[in-house]
């Protein structure tokens, strides 16, 4: 089974942040449709897909804090931002914030100190980072070669 899971295609594409009008499109899809979609998408051996009980979506959406600190206190990974699942990159956000948190925390004798905390706030929520990193991911989305290859990474293909 390992062999076959690591053979599989990226799947049904994921659609990014910009693509609104393509996932309500996708959400009135027939069962038909969609059955369809998913046996092009999986493996033969995985055996057939034959009826949808239950189908729903919810909007793709990506939130972040107004601020990622105040006294003595930090966010980080979901509790600072939110990323629609298919996207990915939760997780690398997350760990992202970490370092982050880390970098600005590790000269200072106070982990709760004020300008460590305020240098954690700037790097979490510069609009210049954030905006690259976003630009980035939609990006990623954007272009389906590049989309497909980070599919790969993260499904261990590569």
């Amino acid at each position: 089974m390992a062999a076959i899971h690591r053979s599989w295609p990226p799947g049904i594409p994921a659609l990014g942040y910009d693509q609104v009008d393509a996932v309500k499109t996708r959400h009135t899809w027939s069962d038909e449709e969609i059955l369809s979609a998913l046996a092009t998408t999986f493996p033969a051996e995985l055996g057939e897909i034959k009826a949808i009980e239950r189908r729903g979506y919810f909007p793709i959406r990506r939130m972040h804090a107004q601020r990622y600190t105040a006294e003595r206190t930090v966010l980080a990974g979901d509790a600072a931002h939110t990323i629609h699942p298919l996207a990915g990159q939760g997780v690398n956000l997350g760990f992202y914030d970490a370092l982050a948190l880390i970098d600005c925390l590790k000269d200072s004798d106070d982990l709760g100190a004020p300008k460590a905390l305020a240098r954690y706030g700037f790097r979490a929520h510069n609009p210049l980072l954030v905006g690259g990193r976003n630009l980035a991911l939609s990006a990623v989305s954007a272009f389906e070669p590049l989309r497909k290859m980070v599919g790969q990474f993260a499904s261990g293909q590569r």
